[in-house]
């Protein structure tokens, strides 16, 4: 397929039997990220993508399927290869209607949802009862969702860290996620790496990956201390166990991330309340 040739060693980190977990999965995709784009853009083609107005950017298309692909492989410890396939057996036409079939899925079900050209949606099922949560939260339900996020762009402009941002939305609005958040708060150093003091302990694609599922599993109490504790997991920690792995084997580590989590989300709350002309603004905050 147009010079692509890839086989079972080559997916071995993506394929029953031979999984390895959520981060080599996510490499041994994007080292075929040319037949995985040529995939989508043609799915994002054949549906009209280009002048369809709401329909997602192939970007948002592109992470979203990758992300819901690597879930469900993980749920089920590895995608199933072609039946009797040879191990030099070339898997490129298998894996290109396989990105397809998911990416025209994503399509049909419109979980990527318009947020004027920016926005990528985590694919949980369903909406969240904004007033309700606002109810729940502290926040001012005055506001429709559009305009929380404006709110959110604003007060980074403003100076507020994006990892605050970041925590504040997940734990109030998870549904209204964006992927374009989770790498702004994916803080790097001069050189290009990551800055896990500052910043999130993992790369943009494999956190944006584990939030699907975190999104999945506490959608009903997001804010919650369980969900809270995973949360950390993901943002916090390189951690390649379980949450409750990780917490059982580094509890003073759990502790702090969970501590950094509180911090970000109650600093970035401050911020908005600020903004909504609530309370004044606290004299000597000291961003982290």
């Amino acid at each position: 397929m147009g010079g692509i040739f890839v086989n079972m060693t080559d997916l071995a980190p993506l394929l029953k039997g031979t999984w390895r977990g959520t981060r080599p999965a996510f490499d041994c995709l994007l080292l075929q990220a040319r037949l995985i784009g040529r995939a989508i853009r043609f799915v994002h083609n054949r549906s009209g993508g280009s002048n369809c107005p709401g329909f997602p950017e192939i970007e948002d298309l592109e992470h979203e399927t990758l992300a819901v692909l690597v879930s469900g492989a993980q749920q089920d410890r590895g995608l199933l290869p072609p039946k009797n396939a040879s191990p030099e057996q070339d898997l490129t036409p298998w894996l290109f209607r396989v990105v397809q079939n998911q990416a025209r899925d994503i399509v049909r079900r419109g979980t990527a949802l318009r947020r004027g050209g920016r926005f990528a949606h985590v694919p949980i099922e369903g909406e969240y009862d904004l007033g309700t949560m606002g109810e729940q939260e502290g926040t001012d339900t005055r506001h429709d969702s559009d305009r929380l996020l404006a709110l959110v762009d604003q007060i980074i402009e403003q100076g507020s860290p994006p990892t605050h941002a970041l925590a504040w939305v997940l734990l109030h609005y998870p549904a209204k996620l964006r992927r374009s958040l989770v790498e702004r708060a994916s803080v790097r150093d001069p050189r290009g790496r990551l800055d896990t003091v500052h910043g999130l302990a993992r790369e943009p694609t494999e956190t944006m990956a584990k939030l699907v599922e975190w999104a999945k599993e506490h959608q009903a109490d997001p804010a919650g201390d369980g969900s809270r504790r995973v949360l950390a997991w993901i943002l916090r920690s390189t951690s390649t166990e379980t949450a409750e792995a990780w917490r059982q084997g580094d509890p003073e580590g759990a502790r702090k991330a969970r501590d950094t989590l509180r911090k970000w989300e109650n600093r970035f709350q401050q911020r908005l309340q600020v903004l909504l002309g609530e309370q004044q603004e606290p004299a000597g905050e000291e961003e982290g």
